[in-house]
């Protein structure tokens, strides 16, 4: 019985560990939302050896070769990097990348000022890129205008796109491109910053989100209690989570098409992906010549959206060429219901 109990589970450890790799378009959401449990799983396998240990020692081995199996994906969700001291002959510059929900504070909603914006101005990033911001500093009624002041004299080069998804940054900047990459929220914005050393092109974007109602939250949240009607989460959640997986899944293609037709040597992609790295729209994008700067530079695991239970990691920033990230970290600050996350990238003089 024993032997039996941890083949399953270390089959379904498995399947959360790489179901990134399934197209969400052929084997729609069972393995996307595998993937999204996959810390849980890597939780349990310990315990599972423990307990194996007690009853049977031998079936210990089929939890211990399943981490194993499973070390690559672990690390990608929990890297263990330690955060580098940049090269002092090189020069560096810093990112941040933050859905800003509009400003607004997500609780506390009757502060005089924009905790969000306080956050941007915290972080004292040389780039910011944002998302649903529908309006800049001076014009947003959540923004203070001390507030608005502070940003304006921290950003000289400003470009609010009609997207909702702008960039402020201390080195000029100019916007190459601007495009919705299907009939949904998902976006895209293309941008050139003209570094002392480099020319850096930055792609902002925002991918489609699962789009749940006030009642599909409150189903949600009693799933994580233990409670609710499975035909009920199956017909309110399942469909609206397969339609969004196979929406991304598309919405990577797209932008994979514009990074393959693009020459610049470094670039960044970066936003809300509304997905956690190893899955298989941000494997699209990705390809063999791009890599996760968190998972590079980051340390632990990392939460970017916290609302309504929703406790993952779904703002990446993804990189190539002579950029290489010696710190990335989530900052848990500001009032919107994500949180921000910066990177330090190094330029390397090769």
């Amino acid at each position: 019985m024993m032997w039996i109990i941890n083949t399953i589970l270390a089959l379904c450890c498995i399947l959360s560990a790489f179901g990134g790799v399934f197209s969400p378009e052929y084997f729609k959401a069972i393995p996307a939302i595998a993937l999204l449990t996959f810390p849980l799983w890597m939780i349990a396998m310990p315990c599972l050896v423990v307990l194996d240990l007690i009853i049977s020692k031998r079936s210990a081995v089929i939890p211990i070769v399943t981490m194993v199996l499973c070390i690559g994906p672990f690390l990608e969700f929990c890297p263990l990097t330690i955060f580098q001291n940049a090269d002092k002959d090189c020069p560096t510059f810093s990112l941040l990348t933050y859905n800003t929900f509009n400003m607004e504070n997500y609780t506390q909603m009757s502060m005089p000022c924009s905790l969000t914006a306080g956050a941007i101005l915290d972080a004292d990033c040389d780039i910011a890129c944002l998302q649903e911001m529908t309006s800049n500093f001076k014009s947003s009624q959540q923004v203070a205008p001390c507030q608005a002041d502070s940003l304006n004299r921290l950003y000289k080069y400003q470009d609010n796109s009609a997207n909702g998804l702008p960039i402020y940054s201390r080195y000029p900047v100019k916007r190459i491109l601007s495009v919705n990459l299907d009939d949904t929220s998902a976006k895209l914005d293309k941008y050139i910053v003209t570094l002392d050393s480099i020319d850096l092109t930055v792609y902002n974007v925002h991918l489609q989100s699962i789009g749940l109602s006030n009642n599909d939250k409150m189903t949600y949240l009693e799933l994580t209690r233990g409670q609710g009607d499975i035909k009920k989460i199956k017909a309110d959640l399942l469909s609206k989570l397969n339609h969004a997986f196979k929406s991304r899944a598309n919405q990577a293609k797209k932008i994979r098409e514009y990074l393959d037709q693009d020459s610049a040597q470094n670039i960044i992609v970066c936003g809300d992906f509304n997905d956690v790295p190893t899955c298989y729209a941000i494997r699209t994008i990705m390809g063999k010549d791009f890599r996760n700067a968190y998972t590079e530079a980051g340390r632990g695991p990392s939460i970017t959206y916290r609302a309504n239970r929703f406790y993952f990691h779904i703002d990446q920033v993804l990189y190539k060429g002579n950029i290489i990230p010696v710190m990335a970290k989530t900052l848990e600050i500001g009032n919107s219901d994500h949180y921000p996350v910066k990177v330090i990238f190094e330029i390397s003089n090769q």
